[in-house]
């Protein structure tokens, strides 16, 4: 990221991620923060917990070992895991989601690595240390990232701004994208207090 900020002159640039996107963010932000001007963090975490260190390691050991889930099986496990209710309990929208699961299934060596990085250490003593004016966005039905992991890190983020956005999963910037860009823009646009 900090290469292509460069090779782009681009720098400062406002920065929005979610998920391991937002981790890339978060450390760029801290570790080059001269490239970063403004940054939106959503999904996010800056640590692992036991049950998302579990899930992680489980799903390394299914790798390792050549393990491929029928795609159909797959495609329903990552709707449980990644919407909200409000979605999954929608008919019209969960036959949208399932198509879009099923054409976007493809597995391989990027997401060992990205299972690895999901282990994280706890970087949130490390982030007091950011200075880039940030903004944590949280989706309250969040199974991967919950909101009080998000939540930790606009804490450890000196004057980061945190919100929750209700009826949404870990896509919920796809579940409700009026909503999240509505928050992404105020705060782009907003002066710093």
């Amino acid at each position: 990221m900090a290469g292509l900020i460069e090779r782009l002159n681009l720098a400062p640039c406002r920065l929005v991620g979610t998920s391991l996107g937002a981790f890339v963010a978060q450390e760029l932000a801290l570790a080059r923060p001269e490239l970063v001007s403004q940054a939106v963090l959503m999904a996010t975490r800056g640590r692992t917990d036991t049950l998302r260190a579990a899930l992680a390691r489980a799903e390394i050991d299914l790798l390792d070992v050549g393990i491929r889930l029928p795609d159909r099986y797959a495609t329903v496990l990552r709707a449980l895991i990644s919407l909200s209710p409000r979605t999954l309990n929608d008919d019209a929208a969960m036959a949208d989601w399932i198509d879009v699961f099923e054409l976007t299934n493809a597995a391989g060596p990027g997401r060992r690595a990205q299972m690895e990085v999901s282990t994280l250490d706890d970087r949130l003593g490390a982030y007091r240390d950011i200075r880039v004016r940030c903004q944590v966005i949280a989706f309250a039905d969040d199974l991967v990232t919950p909101p009080h992991l998000g939540r930790e890190v606009a804490d450890a983020i000196p004057g980061a701004g945190y919100e929750l956005i209700a009826g949404c999963g870990h896509y919920g910037y796809l579940e409700d994208p009026a909503m999240v860009n509505k928050a992404i823009v105020e705060f782009l646009t907003t002066e710093a207090h």
